[in-house]
């Protein structure tokens, strides 16, 4: 009997150990109202031709991330577009995630990044180009567009402005002429790939980082 015990305390000790290894947990540290040392990001939200964007929700978290399994989440600031695309969000960082986010003194297995997060289920899909309709790098089931290393488009440091406009274009059906030389049949299938300015300026979205890691 004690043997089994002491199988069963065997078995049970990795599981135990995965469990706390395993924690993401999360944390609201919004501000009510910016000070001098504050960082402010702001922009608009257009279409490519400058049509203003209404209701698109922007957040910021600070992350770290300990081996594959632990995740700690601050969230920093979030705002909604108005009428006229314009949003503002203001945060703040201590010295330490200041460090953290612009040496490379991370601990070994630890990661520290700001993450942007656009969220566009609020738009028209049957208007604009929503995430959902993009497959070229695979279906997403979100209309959401994730920044995992965002990085503001400066220097990091405390009192500073920033602006990061978005670009969501609307949709518009194009017509297609195929010419060929050869046969076309009944089944054959064509693709048409076009580039378009899209999501955050000068970001790489999340989805495009995994595709060239693979």
């Amino acid at each position: 009997m004690l043997m089994k015990k002491r199988l069963l305390y065997l078995f049970a000790l990795p599981v135990v150990m995965l469990l706390l290894a395993s924690c993401h947990c999360e944390e609201d540290d919004f501000i009510d109202r910016p000070d001098p040392k504050s960082l402010i990001i702001k922009g608009v939200a257009k279409t490519p031709d400058g049509q203003p964007i209404p209701n698109i929700e922007v957040k910021l978290d600070y992350m770290i991330m300990s081996g594959i399994f632990s995740t700690k989440v601050y969230h920093k600031a979030k705002a909604t577009t108005d009428k006229d695309g314009d949003y503002i969000m203001f945060f703040n960082l201590n010295d330490k995630e200041i460090k953290s986010l612009t040496t490379d003194s991370a601990e070994v297995g630890t990661s520290y990044s700001l993450q942007m997060t656009l969220d566009l289920s609020k738009l028209d899909d049957k208007v604009y180009l929503l995430p959902t309709d993009i497959t070229a790098v695979h279906p997403l089931s979100e209309k959401k567009i994730f920044y995992s290393y965002y990085i503001v488009p400066g220097r990091l440091q405390k009192g500073q402005v920033y602006e990061q406009n978005i670009f969501i274009p609307r949709k518009q059906l194009v017509k297609v002429r195929i010419e060929t030389n050869g046969t076309i049949n009944e089944k054959d299938s064509f693709a048409i790939c076009n580039k378009v300015w899209y999501g955050m300026e000068n970001q790489i979205p999340e989805d495009l980082i995994k595709q060239e890691a693979i």
